[in-house]
């Protein structure tokens, strides 16, 4: 089955993204990465947890801030997969940022 352009623009963009995962950074690097990772404009906007980029249809990051936490659990399987219990934003699953999110899946 072949993907649509922009879930190989996504695949390309987290390929990109890849060596910074695990490490701390600024929140400038998550709202600005343009200049840090020529090409991708910003992981996240920090200003709700679930960002999605106006022209997708799927989210791009989630971010869980010590402002604002999220109450999901990520388990962990022995054979390296996961799964997450998720407590959705305010409203229900229909919701742009929720439902942008289940796309993901």
């Amino acid at each position: 089955m072949k993907s649509s352009p922009q879930l190989e623009e996504r695949r390309e963009a987290y390929r990109r993204i890849v060596p910074f995962f695990g490490k701390i950074v600024k929140s400038r690097f998550l709202q600005s990465s343009g200049a840090d990772i020529p090409g991708i404009e910003r992981i996240h906007n920090l200003i709700k947890g679930i960002y999605k980029p106006a022209d997708s249809l799927y989210a791009f990051s989630i971010a869980s801030m010590l402002k604002s936490p999220y109450a999901d659990q990520t388990f962990f399987n022995p054979d390296g997969s996961w799964w997450m219990w998720y407590s959705p934003e305010a409203g229900d699953l229909n919701i742009s940022a929720n439902a942008a999110l289940m796309r993901c899946m």
